[in-house]
C-alpha cells in the first residue's frame, strides 16, 4: 500500500524546474500517492502541468481540506498575515496533512519554507501529536526514502541530493539569488553537505 503524502509545491518545482529532473519527480509520484489542494494543484504547479502534462495524473486533486475551521485555526496560532494564511500553498498543505493524520494515514507532509514547517512542527504536531516525526523537507524526504522506506538505492539518493547541490553551486556562481530547491548557504554546510557525506561512508 502506497503512503499518502500531502507536499508543498516546492517539492514539485525543485524536480521539475530547479533540476529540471521529471524523471526523479515521476519516481516518488510512483512510490507514494501525492494529493494536492487547489491552491497547490490549480495554480501553483500549473506550469509543471503544462510542460509535462503525465504528472497531472498521478497527483491526486482534493477540494480543499483547508476548511474555514483550519484558516481560523491557523490565523489563530501564526504571527503570519492572515493573506500568507489564506493564500499560500505551504498552509493548504498543512491542513490537508491534517486531513490524512486523522485517518491514520499520513506518510509525509512535506514543506521547505522554515516559517510554515515550524508552525507545522510546534504548534499544529502539538495539537496533532500523529504529525509528529512526519513533517520532512525536501532533503530530509529524499533522505527517508532510502533510510526508512527503502525505495530507492542509496546511489539514487546520493546523486539526487548531489544535483540539489550542483544546482546551488550553477545559481551562485551566476549571482542569481533564488534558492534552487529553497537551499540557502547555510542549510548546505549545515545539512546538505554533511548529509551527502554521511550516505557515503555508510555500508549497504
Amino acid at each position: 500500500m502506497k503512503g499518502n503524502i500531502s507536499a508543498d509545491s516546492s517539492f514539485y518545482i525543485c524536480n521539475a524546474f530547479n533540476l529540471k529532473r521529471c524523471d526523479l519527480l515521476i519516481n516518488y509520484l510512483d512510490l507514494y500517492q501525492f494529493y494536492a489542494g487547489p491552491i497547490i494543484f490549480d495554480n501553483e504547479i500549473t506550469d509543471i502541468f503544462i510542460q509535462h502534462p503525465e504528472i497531472r495524473k498521478k497527483i491526486t486533486r482534493v477540494e480543499s481540506p483547508y476548511s474555514t475551521a483550519y484558516t481560523d485555526l491557523f490565523k489563530i496560532l501564526s504571527p503570519r498575515k492572515k493573506e500568507h494564511i489564506e493564500e499560500d500553498g505551504e498552509y493548504e498543505a498543512i491542513g490537508l496533512a491534517i486531513e490524512l493524520t486523522l485517518t491514520k494515514s499520513l506518510h509525509s507532509l512535506i514543506i521547505d519554507d522554515n516559517g510554515p514547517k515550524n508552525f507545522a512542527k510546534i504548534q499544529i504536531a502539538n495539537l496533532f501529536p500523529d504529525l509528529h516525526g512526519k513533517i520532512r523537507g525536501t532533503v530530509g524526504f529524499i533522505r527517508y526514502c532510502y533510510v526508512n522506506d527503502s525505495v530507492i538505492t542509496k546511489e539514487q539518493c546520493i546523486a539526487h541530493l548531489t544535483a540539489i547541490y550542483e544546482r546551488f553551486l550553477a545559481y551562485q556562481i551566476h549571482g542569481e539569488i533564488r534558492r534552487p530547491c529553497s537551499m540557502d548557504a547555510k542549510f548546505v554546510k549545515n545539512t546538505l553537505l554533511p548529509l551527502i557525506k554521511e550516505l557515503e561512508q555508510t555500508d549497504e
